[in-house]
Parts: C-alpha cells; sequence; structure tokens
C-alpha cells in the first residue's frame, strides 16, 4: 500500500523521459529530485525480491531502473561528474 501511494503522489515524467521522485509539502507540487533520492532503486530491487506478485515485483525492478538511469544522468550530465543536492525537472 505504502509504495502504491508514493507512485500516485510522487513520481513524475520529464519532458524528456526522465523518472523522478520528488518530495514536496502536503497537498503541493513539485519538479525536483534531490541526489539521496539515487538511493531508492536498492531498496526497490530489495522490495521486489519480496514482493507479494511477479507483477508487482517486475513494476519494482522497472521503477528501480527508471530512476537509477535518471541518477546516472544528474552525475554525467556536469563537467565534475558530480550532482548537486537537488535538480530541476521540466514536468
Amino acid at each position: 500500500a505504502a509504495m502504491k501511494t508514493s507512485l500516485l503522489h510522487t513520481w513524475k515524467t520529464s519532458e524528456n523521459g526522465e523518472r523522478f521522485a520528488y518530495v514536496a509539502p502536503l497537498g503541493g507540487d513539485a519538479t525536483s529530485m534531490e541526489h539521496l533520492t539515487c538511493f531508492m532503486p536498492g531498496m526497490l530491487v530489495l522490495g521486489g525480491a519480496e514482493a507479494p506478485t511477479q507483477a508487482l515485483a517486475d513494476d519494482y525492478v522497472q521503477m528501480a531502473k527508471d530512476i537509477a538511469r535518471t541518477c546516472v544522468a544528474m552525475y554525467t550530465s556536469t563537467p565534475t561528474g558530480l550532482s548537486a543536492d537537488t535538480v530541476q525537472f521540466v514536468a
């Protein structure tokens, strides 16, 4: 139930197809993602290993891949290879 709620309320896709998870005030909206969100793919994969159905496990793994791809872009898009604390997206 928690992941379903998270998916409905804190996940977006940017104009160029990057998936990101954001934190916003209750009832608010945001288009940014903090670099610490990059720990989320590992948690999602571990959750997928214990998911009650294969379909749910597949969803978790796909979300993990999407966020990991965005995280890689956050780091590789800068000359130093370091991500900013928070990255703004156009959603």
